[in-house]
Formats: structure tokens, sequence, C-alpha cells
């Protein structure tokens, strides 16, 4: 395998991962007023919620019987899956509707650019950050097209837009040319049946993180180091915590607090309403998985190519455990902790029969699993699960 075979691997490992399991679980997520609603076995955006919880009360598969897998023109991006459907985006420049029970084709849909991120699926539509600077909204029965926004030389393909109160919120970037020092991005929430913009915040520097919602508030971070908490209804900024580096985490909110990686080697709790510090915790190297949180703990990995368990409250150390390579992406389901590691190793950690022992320091998984050509990716949401294989690889 060569490199560049095994990088588009390992960081499909690492998309599939965030997006089908989500970023940790803390309890279900009641929808507020005005927002979509959906019923438990469903997982309609990044991280399963607005808050990122990344908590389904769906059953878990007890085997790896494949039901069905279904080819796209390129590689696919991360799904979401609501009322029977899964939407899941592709390099070949479309969105895909399919059957969960059978994988069949429902539609696609060919758009101006590229789809990775998952889609956000409320109110009857699909709404898609494009590789073309354009956020779309599709019918989500037929596939039509209701509306685009273009932002212009604003990429909006870095991140997954959030849904609620009737509001699309995404974020875009500017390019960033050398030797600039920065390039600008905007939040921006959209009015979700039209399209029309209801308002944009400027921030200094590129955003490479999904925007998190709860309380009326949108949490996200940004390359100017700052994590940002803005009114969902006014675009005003209600504060801003400064870190040491750039902050590409997605930002995950439990227990009032709102928990977010730096790449000045810091995981951090907020206060959720007022953005004070609460709590950091060093690592040897930069963190920019999102944190997966459940049962008062937070779970993040580092550049430092360890995994790290803290106390929720508190920040203290409960355990940790060195891979050989950065850790990226985490996600909490079914009592265990799946990990993915540039090592091309997912990790699973958790009470249970030790299936392949792992030398390493404080945790210790239940299996590990080499990744070396293809994944096999389950897509839970409900009494659906299929094993998708995903044949795409680059040429030498």
């Amino acid at each position: 395998m060569n490199r560049k075979t095994g990088l588009f691997v390992f960081a499909s490992v690492c998309l599939l991962l965030q997006a089908v399991l989500g970023t940790g679980f803390i309890m279900p997520v009641t929808s507020g007023a005005g927002n979509p609603q959906e019923t438990a076995d469903d997982w309609p955006m990044f991280g399963h919620d607005l808050m990122h919880t990344g908590y389904s009360m769906s059953k878990a598969p007890d085997t790896n019987k494949t039901l069905w897998k279904y080819r796209t023109g390129h590689f696919p991006g991360a799904p979401a899956v609501v009322d029977g459907v899964v939407f899941v985006g592709s390099y070949d420049n479309k969105t895909y509707a399919l059957n969960a029970s059978t994988g069949d084709e429902i539609w696609s849909r060919k758009l101006g650019g590229n789809v990775w991120h998952s889609p956000a699926v409320a109110y009857g539509m699909v709404f898609v950050n494009c590789g073309d600077n354009r956020t779309y909204a599709l019918d989500a029965a037929t596939g039509e097209l209701v509306w685009s926004y273009e932002t212009g030389d604003y990429r909006v393909v870095g991140s997954s837009p959030a849904v609620a109160y009737g509001m699309v919120f995404i974020a875009a970037s500017k390019t960033r040319f050398p030797p600039q020092p920065r390039a600008p991005a905007k939040v921006y929430a959209l009015n979700a049946s039209t399209g029309a913009k209801i308002w944009s915040y400027m921030i200094d520097d590129q955003v490479f993180c999904s925007p998190a919602v709860a309380e009326g508030k949108v949490y996200i971070g940004s390359n100017d180091a700052n994590v940002y908490a803005l009114d969902a209804y006014t675009g005003n900024k209600l504060w801003s915590y400064q870190t040491g580096r750039l902050v590409q985490s997605d930002p995950a909110v439990a227990y009032g607090l709102v928990f977010i990686g730096s790449g000045d080697n810091r995981t951090y709790a907020l206060n959720a309403t007022t953005g004070e510090l609460i709590w950091n915790y060093t690592t040897g190297d930069g963190v920019h998985s999102a944190p997966a949180v459940a049962d008062g703990k937070v779970f993040f990995g580092s550049l430092d190519k360890t995994i790290y368990a803290l106390n929720a409250s508190t920040g203290e150390l409960i355990w940790s455990y060195e891979t050989d390579g950065w850790v990226f992406q985490l996600a909490i389901a079914y009592g265990k902790l799946f990990v993915s590691s540039a090592d091309y190793n997912v990790y699973c950690f958790g009470e249970g029969e030790v299936l392949a022992p792992e030398e390493g320091g404080g945790g210790f998984p239940l299996w590990a699993f080499w990744i070396i050509a293809g994944v096999a990716v389950a897509a839970i949401a409900g009494l659906f699960v299929a094993m998708a294989k995903v044949t795409y690889k680059t040429e030498n």
C-alpha cells in the first residue's frame, strides 16, 4: 500500500467514526422549541444532535453480517440516517439517498462540488455543505433542489451544518495564501426554509470545525486560537476564550460545559454560559480530536499519540493509553470507547474479554483492528445495521 492510499484510508476511518458514532453520549437530548424533531433511532446530523453528544438509543449490531453495500462514483463522505433513509455525499459531487434496509438508491443529486462532511436532515430537507462554496437544501423525499446559498470565496467544505430554531448554521473560511498569516472566516445563520441569510459573524482566521448549538447559543473554534459563543438568533458574540494556539477541535457541550481541544497541547472545559475557564489539561502535543463525553468523563486524543480519560468536572486524569500514531477521532457507544489512530488501528476500550491485548499505559483495549487498504464501517441507526466496504483506492 502506498503512502497516499494509507493516509486516505486513515482519514476515512476518522471521518466515518466521527459521523457514525459521534463524539460521545451523556443522555437523550430533547429538542427545544423550534428545533427539528427526530426519533431515538435517527442520526440526523454530525455528532447525532446539536450538542454533538453522539448518543443514540438504537440497538447495537451483534454480528458483522453484511446486509448490503452500495458503490458511489468516488470515496463517500459521512452519513446521516433519518426515517429509514441513509443520506450520504461523495467526492463524485453527488448526494445520495439510500434505503436503509436494502441499500437501494432512492435518489441521487449532482451538485457543484464534492461532499465530504455529514449532511444534516431536518424539516423534510437535507442540508449539505459542498466544495463549490455553497450550502444546499434538498427535498429529503425527492432530492430536488429547494435552495442554495453561495458564500463567495469563503469555503464551506470544512465542516458540517447544524440545524435548529428554523435556521441552518454553517462556517466558511477563505483560503490562506502564504505568506498571509491568516485568512478570515464567517459563521452564518440561514433561514432553513428559504436559504436567506439572517446574520453572519466575522472571525479573524479560518474555521475547520463544525458548530455545536445548545440553549440558544452557537459554539465554534477558530485558527485565531479562540473559542466563540454566539447568540443563535442575532449572531452577537456572547463571549470568547483565547487558548494558546489554533482550535480545530469540534466542541462538545454537556453538564453546562464546553469541552474543546487546542493546538497549544491542551483540552479545555469552559463554562457554557460565561466562557469562564473551569479547567484545562496539558498533553504532549496538539489536541485536534473532538472530545467524547460520557458518565462524567471526557475522552480525547492528542498528536502525542495518546488517548486520555479525564474527570469531566475536575480535569483530573483517570487513565491514558499510548498508541503508535496520532489520535484524532473518538466515539462512545454501548459502554465502549472506539478510537482511530494514525498507526492504522481502530481501538476498542471497555469492560469485557480482552481479544487482542496491546502494550500501553493505563487503559487497556478490548481489541485493536489493523486497517490495511479498506475499511468496514457500521452505520447504526435504529434497527438499521449495514456493513459497507470502501473499495475506492488511489493509484500509485
